[in-house]
């Protein structure tokens, strides 16, 4: 009897060990010169006071066309001020009104063109609480996703707001341009399970400061590549103090809004609009059981990009405010259940979660007219709307307030 079952036992462990494989992500593997050169590199923009530069980018792979390029003057200053100004390009010169800055952080809002029809418009966007500091600046990314990682000071690998690493390690030396560049070599998670991707950082030997970030993603046979280009360094210099005004010209609209991204009832102040749903155990979903509670609506789909890039961070929140009366409901646009389920069960997302199995063509969006994923509502302890569509540190804020109130 014993050796008959041994088959059994044996095929049971193996299945075990490929679940618990499927539900842990890999250790990474890191080679050790590789992260001194990234520990390196931090450390130089954790000391920089200003940074200026020209900065190229070139974006290869879409749609088959011949690369676009791209070039502007990137302005820092320590901790949270950021100014982008476009520079011509051999193909074209600077329209207006691209001769002024097109992205602008003085230190506590944000500012970017955004011409519509025939109206010269820009749009206002508050920065978080002086408390982050520096890591401020990772809210609207004023510097670039694969550069303001550096200025922010965050870690371009962990949880929250890093890429979920794969494989870290160097490539040989080379120079950029007659300057002599260590390199290292990221793979990292793509934005969906078909997707393979890569960093690379060319980084000075003499001051670990980059010249260069090649971004490689591979989906479906296509590889789209950013290359960022940064030359003519200038750093810790005494910037003039009105470096980081924004002066708008005249008869220019301002929008502190943005896109119009749901039903607009779905406003600050007023209640959520009730849906009919029963979450994946079957308990029906109503906003009541949430009161005196501060309760976070998130509206998601395994296959979106910002999703799973987002996770982390929703994560954090969770673990670090439920205790005080936070609860998270997740709305899964998944089309697929099965999809919905792995992605659930391997990310570890601990919170209730409601499957709405026609995703945005469902029931639920009829009444809420979401325009992307992911979305979000934050609902007071009072049932009304306190933060809509806020996402990172801004979410994080609002959280705090909502939880301080009452």
């Amino acid at each position: 009897m014993k050796f008959s079952t041994l088959p059994a036992l044996m095929a049971l462990s193996v299945a075990i060990q490929s679940t618990l494989s499927a539900q842990s992500p890999a250790k990474p593997v890191i080679e050790p010169a590789a992260q001194q050169k990234l520990k390196a590199m931090r450390t130089a923009y954790d000391n920089l006071r200003t940074y200026i530069a020209t900065v190229e980018t070139q974006m290869s792979g879409i749609e088959g066309g011949a690369p676009q390029v791209s070039r502007a003057r990137l302005t820092y200053q320590r901790p949270r001020k950021v100014m982008l100004r476009t520079l011509p390009t051999a193909e074209a010169e600077i329209p207006e009104p691209f001769a002024l800055p097109i992205s602008l952080c003085d230190g506590e809002r944000c500012y970017f063109w955004n011409p519509r029809g025939d109206r010269l418009k820009y749009f206002r966007a508050s920065l978080p609480s002086l408390s982050y500091g520096r890591e401020a600046l990772m809210q609207h990314q004023v510097a670039g996703y694969l550069f303001t990682p550096l200025l922010a000071g965050t870690d371009l690998f962990a949880p929250p707001w890093g890429h979920t690493l794969k494989s870290l390690k160097s490539a040989p030396d080379t120079n950029i341009e007659g300057t002599p560049v260590e390199v290292i070599e990221a793979q990292i998670e793509g934005s969906s399970p078909k997707e393979a991707e890569s960093l690379t950082y060319f980084i000075g030997r003499d001051d670990h400061l980059v010249r260069r970030i090649v971004d490689s993603t591979t989906t479906e046979g296509i590889t789209f590549t950013t290359v960022e280009t940064h030359r003519a360094l200038q750093v810790n210099l005494d910037l003039p103090a009105n470096t980081f005004e924004w002066a708008a010209p005249p008869q220019t609209d301002a929008d502190d809004i943005g896109p119009q991204m749901s039903d607009p009832r779905l406003a600050m102040g007023e209640r959520p609009l009730p849906f009919e749903a029963k979450d994946i155990d079957g308990k029906p979903f109503r906003f009541e059981e949430y009161a005196g509670k501060v309760l976070l609506l998130d509206f998601c789909a395994s296959w979106s990009g910002p999703c799973r890039r987002d996770l982390p961070h929703l994560q954090q929140l969770y673990q670090t405010y439920h205790a005080q009366g936070l609860e998270v409901v997740s709305v899964s646009f998944d089309t697929e259940r099965s999809e919905f389920d792995a992605f659930r069960t391997a990310r570890a997302m601990p919170w209730r979660h409601i499957f709405e199995p026609l995703g945005l063509q469902g029931e639920i969006n009829k009444r809420y007219q979401i325009r992307a994923v992911p979305f979000s509502l934050l609902i007071g302890r009072d049932g009304k709307i306190a933060a809509v569509n806020s996402r990172s540190l801004l979410l994080e804020d609002a959280i705090k307030r909502e939880l301080r109130r009452f």
